[in-house]
């Protein structure tokens, strides 16, 4: 994200100045200092992928929780652990000039995880664990809408394919197929522009 010096212009805009525009500014609150982005190749929501969108409802519901537990701390009621966690999110967050909310600290620092159902966010801090139950209207996903090159669900992306040889190797080069087999071949053959050593 790009640094910008803030303007009478936009000193007071946060998010777009309007829908068409793809440039979004934000003002740190701690610093004062105001930042801008531009989107080169905006994709819309309705153009993601199933891999996009389960990306796109885990940050949903893990946002929702962590809002969830935070109005549950600063309520008149909240437990004194609970309070003496926020003031510690709200000390830490003093500390520092990256992060510019308690949530986003939380989401950042990875004090927050949420289980695969989307249905509960648990805050974990030291010895502090505390689960919070959440209704998040997930998105739903569409059928045979994946998406190879954005990553499967082990977090591979792309695919390692070899070229092929006229020679007594098998299986193919993974990798650069000049001056020989990367890794050696035994069989000889040709196999690119330089000698197969082994």
């Amino acid at each position: 994200m790009a640094k910008i010096t803030p303007m009478w212009l936009n000193s007071g805009i946060s998010g777009r100045a309007d829908r068409t525009s793809n440039t979004y500014t934000k003002t740190n609150k701690i610093t004062g200092k105001t930042y801008a982005v531009t989107l080169r190749n905006p994709v819309s929501s309705k153009d993601f992928n199933n891999n996009q969108i389960k990306a796109n409802n885990k940050f949903g519901a893990l946002c929702m929780g962590i809002s969830a537990w935070l109005r549950a701390a600063k309520a008149a009621d909240a437990s004194a652990e609970d309070k003496a966690q926020l003031e510690k999110f709200q000390k830490a967050l003093k500390s520092q000039n990256h992060y510019p909310t308690v949530r986003s600290l939380i989401m950042g620092k990875r004090y927050a995880t949420i289980n695969e159902a989307l249905s509960a966010v648990t805050i974990a801090d030291g010895e502090y664990t505390k689960t919070v139950e959440i209704t998040y209207n997930a998105r739903p996903l569409i059928e045979g809408n994946e998406d190879p090159d954005f990553g499967g669900e082990n977090g591979s992306s792309g695919s390692s394919q070899g070229g092929s040889q006229t020679g007594g190797s098998t299986g193919g080069n993974t990798g650069d197929n000049t001056g020989g087999n990367t890794g050696g071949n035994t069989g000889g053959g040709d196999n690119g522009d330089g000698p197969s050593e082994g």
